[in-house]
């Protein structure tokens, strides 16, 4: 569970729960906080839809890991 947990730290977590590797430029997630529960169950796909959307951010698979932008 997050409560109010800057965006940053949370993108950090999650790589360690599912063995992948997150990717973001500082600018594009300054600022953007979380708050919300991440269950054994929920897929790496549905939490970053989930943050994508509360936050106007895009996820793309980019050579082995995650890359993290503003959407427009």
């Amino acid at each position: 569970s997050f409560d109010n947990e800057p965006l940053a730290s949370v993108l950090e977590k999650i790589p360690r729960l599912y063995m992948t590797d997150i990717r973001w430029e500082k600018q594009d997630i300054e600022g953007l906080y979380f708050t919300g529960s991440i269950l054994k169950g929920d897929s790496i796909r549905t939490i970053l839809s989930a943050i994508g959307n509360m936050n106007r951010l895009a996820f793309t698979r980019e050579n082995g890991y995650i890359q993290v932008k503003k959407s427009n």
